[in-house]
């Protein structure tokens, strides 16, 4: 079964372009050998994994965040992971 290649868009194009919210430049095709392995996988993996990659780049935020602010409290940067997922900085 042949399956048109997948495209990843992202989500700060969706919500600040125009009424298709689709900016070229911004675009990524997976690989079409990707995309069968994902469909693959089945959807409880699928989103299993993308849990599992949330919690790592949250991870990231925070050592990073740590690093940046080694004077902050865990509230504060808490709400610096919260403002940079917010805003799409990710």
């Amino acid at each position: 079964m042949s399956h048109p290649r997948c495209v990843l868009i992202s989500q700060e194009t969706v919500f600040r372009k125009g009424p298709m919210g689709i900016d070229p430049e911004r675009i990524e095709a997976v690989e079409d050998d990707v995309a069968e392995a994902l469909r693959d996988m089945g959807p409880a993996n699928r989103l299993a994994m993308m849990f599992q990659a949330e919690k790592f780049a949250r991870t990231l935020m925070r050592a990073g965040a740590r690093n940046r602010h080694p004077d902050w409290t865990e509230a504060e940067v808490e709400k610096e992971i919260a403002r940079l997922w917010a805003d799409g900085s990710v």
